[in-house]
């Protein structure tokens, strides 16, 4: 028996010197040679001067501005290249008087000390020096830095005289006498923590020390839409609660003018809203949260929630809607079933693997073993429903999964509870949309004559259920549709039947009247249908017994409750009177003329006997 649902740049700083490429004994502004000066005439100065200032390049970036290029010249300006020396006749007495008279501490000077630019020959042979690039690679100066000559200009009483001697080469100052500490930049020996007014062109590549003040993005004009899932900008108003759907204004004419003058009875159903979470968490003690958000109908959820459960879960409005039994393919499996894809997307909507596995899997791709051993809370839950290793792993069912909810005693609901049933995904509530006056909405398709099916509808039909045109042209003429609810087609059968567009629900009423239930398996209103009819459960659950007056009876011989009765089983008067589709067909506009899916409700069927069921 099935059981059938309820109706429901910083650069480094370094000191900036002259282009490093200055050539010693540069042309005077004159352009002449200079003379070199005569010995009578120098004024030797013995005390050598202090070290040079050398600036060593920080490994932490400056966060200051590059202070501009020297106008003076460098430590390896002013360095003079022993060719020079060799070149300059009077550098060439001089450094012969002034060291040691060992012929191998010159040879040592002379060879081993390396020349920091052009030597003075290169320069009488080829004139001024081209703009060469500095030390590190930065824009070369536009003028090259004249090096300090073979000679020193001294300011005494007025005049200028030549020093007394050129500089000497030693090996306390091999490269030549340096330049005056005064001439030389003092750079820090750490870089600056202050921010430059005028940052470099280039960003930097590490974080500044110092924090920002301002913001790090501008806020928006506008509120962020989705208090679930916030945007990355903050929003510039406050984010209100959203509701649990959204607020349509009243318009100023009704939607529809009314089907007739007096109202027409109660409708069979009502609408199926959600129940409030609070609602369910008081009648039911579950072990795990209530994913509340799965038990809302599909038009209710937001536009994220939709893709994701489309895109990662493969569900379909429809499929969504039936909540319980595992018609969604998806919810046969269990957490550790789930492909990497679809486990993302469970997680997005807030599912993990507890709850998933209780309320979605209810632990039917848990094995009898593992339940006991990994869940003993839950396989001692199973077996107070009646569950066995036999039954649990697949053959056959206890008594009480053929029971509806409100057959079932308090402690077999306890141990629903255990294992995430409630009422509704016990009775499998169908929360599609339905405007018709049957239980379940009407599924058009299934009264279009076999000709106006498309091509691919035909084909399933036929390879899937057995429908040949006449079947399909005559309800219940097709065995299928007597014998057998939705749960009882094999999978190909199933999966025919959901690619028509028939669900479990739509199935086992509009094609089946529920002529594959036992009697035990009627509930409230569908066991007062039948009961209205004249079948009893003898009669109903034996077809060889006698069947009731009302079986041989044409739709106009039934009394107005017996056909309010026939709808609750969602048959209406062409089908209970086997016309085929094709005389009750509007082949011009394309509906059937029986009845319409969101039509009024006749006016001899009289509804009011379900008004307490």
């Amino acid at each position: 028996p099935t059981r059938t649902p309820t109706s429901a740049s910083v650069s480094a700083r370094v000191p900036t010197s002259a282009s490093n490429g200055a050539e010693t004994g540069a042309p005077t502004r004159g352009g002449s040679s200079p003379s070199l000066p005569s010995i009578a005439e120098t004024i030797a100065i013995d005390t050598p001067s202090p070290p040079p200032s050398v600036a060593v390049q920080s490994k932490r970036p400056s966060m200051s501005a590059t202070a501009p290029p020297s106008t003076v010249a460098s430590e390896q300006s002013t360095s003079i290249s022993t060719e020079s020396i060799a070149s300059n006749p009077i550098a060439s007495t001089n450094n012969t008087n002034n060291t040691s008279g060992n012929s191998s501490d010159r040879e040592d000077t002379s060879s081993a000390l390396p020349s920091a630019g052009p030597s003075t020959t290169n320069m009488a042979q080829n004139g001024p020096p081209s703009t060469l690039p500095t030390q590190h690679g930065s824009t070369p100066s536009k003028h090259p830095t004249p090096s300090i000559p073979l000679y020193e200009l001294t300011q005494m009483t007025g005049e200028l005289h030549a020093a007394s001697n050129p500089p000497v080469v030693s090996n306390e100052y091999p490269w030549g006498r340096p330049s005056p500490p005064e001439l030389t930049p003092f750079p820090t020996e750490h870089p600056t923590i202050l921010t430059s007014a005028h940052p470099s062109g280039r960003p930097s590549a590490s974080i500044t020390s110092v924090p920002s003040t301002a913001p790090t993005a501008l806020p928006t004009a506008r509120p962020s839409i989705s208090s679930a899932y916030p945007s990355n900008r903050p929003s510039a108003a406050i984010t209100t609660t959203p509701s649990d759907s959204p607020t349509v204004p009243p318009t100023s004419k009704p939607t529809m003018p009314p089907s007739s003058e007096s109202p027409t009875s109660n409708p069979v159903t009502a609408p199926l809203p959600y129940r409030p979470t609070s609602s369910i968490l008081s009648e039911n003690r579950f072990p795990y949260p209530l994913p509340a958000f799965r038990y809302r109908e599909w038009s209710r959820l937001d536009m994220r929630t939709q893709e994701t459960a489309a895109n990662n879960l493969h569900y379909t409005p429809i499929t969504w809607n039936v909540v319980g039994g595992g018609f969604a393919p998806i919810e046969t499996k269990g957490w550790t079933d789930l492909t990497p894809t679809e486990r993302a997307g469970a997680t997005q909507l807030g599912y993990y693997e507890n709850v998933w596995d209780c309320f979605v899997d209810h632990y039917k791709s848990w094995t009898w073993d593992r339940l006991r051993t990994d869940n003993a809370f839950a396989h001692e839950n199973a077996k107070e429903l009646g569950w066995t290793r036999t039954s649990w792993d697949g053959s056959g069912t206890p008594e009480s999964d053929n029971k509806w909810w409100g057959d079932l005693t308090d402690a077999e609901q306890s141990a629903a509870n255990a294992l995430c049933y409630f009422e509704e995904n016990w009775n499998q509530i169908d929360m599609n949309p339905n405007p018709s006056f049957f239980p379940h909405p009407l599924p058009e398709f299934r009264y279009i004559p076999w000709s106006e099916l498309s091509v691919p509808a035909r084909r399933t039909a036929r390879d899937s259920l057995d429908y040949t045109q006449n079947s399909w042209n005559l309800a219940e003429s097709n065995p299928l549709e007597t014998s057998a609810a939705f749960y009882d087609l094999n999978l190909r059968q199933q999966e025919g039947a959901n690619a028509l567009g028939f669900y479990p629900h739509t199935w086992d009423c509009h094609v089946n009247h529920f002529n594959a239930y036992y009697w035990m398996g009627l509930h409230d209103d569908l066991k007062l249908a039948v009961e209205t009819l004249g079948w009893i459960e003898d009669s109903w659950d034996h077809p060889t017994s006698q069947a009731p007056v009302s079986e041989i009876k044409d739709w106009s011989e039934l009394s107005s409750k017996e056909r309010a009765a026939a709808t609750m089983l969602c048959y209406f008067h062409e089908v209970w009177d086997d016309v085929p589709i094709t005389e009750w067909y509007d082949y011009e506009t394309g509906v059937n003329t029986a009845v319409s899916p969101d039509g009024p409700m006749p006016e001899d069927i009289d509804m009011s006997i379900f008004q307490n069921s």
